[in-house]
C-alpha cells in the first residue's frame, strides 16, 4: 500500500539565484514539486530540477547534481507558479532558480508518494 510523505516547504527570496534543499525520494513512487511566487517585482528568471544518484545517507553530503533534460521554465511577473510530477528512479531531487532581474518571494514545495 502506498503513502504520502509529509509534503517539504522551503520559503525563498526571488532577490539572489538559489539551489532549493535536496530531497531524498529514492523510496518513493512518484513525487511533485511545486513552485509558487508573489508580491513581485517583475521578476525575470529560469527555473530547473536537478537530481542526484550520490549513494549519500543526507542531501547535505550530495556533491553531484544533473540538470533534468526538459525541465527548464520561465519565470516572470509578479506572481506565478510552475510544477513538475517526477516518475524517477533517482536518489535526490531539487530545484534550481538562475535571477535574471526583479524579486519576489515564494515558495517550493515537495510532495511525494512512497512505494
Amino acid at each position: 500500500m502506498s503513502k504520502k510523505r509529509r509534503p517539504q516547504i522551503q520559503a525563498v527570496s526571488l532577490a539572489a539565484s538559489f539551489d532549493a534543499t535536496g530531497t531524498l525520494v529514492d523510496d518513493n513512487e512518484s513525487t511533485s514539486i511545486q513552485f509558487v511566487w508573489s508580491d513581485g517585482s517583475s521578476p525575470v528568471g529560469t527555473v530547473k530540477l536537478q537530481i542526484s544518484n550520490d549513494l549519500k545517507d543526507k542531501v547535505a553530503d550530495v556533491t553531484n547534481w544533473t540538470d533534468v533534460t526538459g525541465s527548464s521554465s520561465a519565470v516572470s511577473g509578479n506572481s506565478g507558479s510552475i510544477a513538475w510530477n517526477v516518475d524517477h528512479a533517482y536518489r535526490f531531487i531539487r530545484m534550481v532558480y538562475t535571477r535574471t532581474s526583479g524579486s519576489a518571494t515564494g515558495s517550493v514545495q515537495v510532495q511525494s508518494k512512497s512505494i
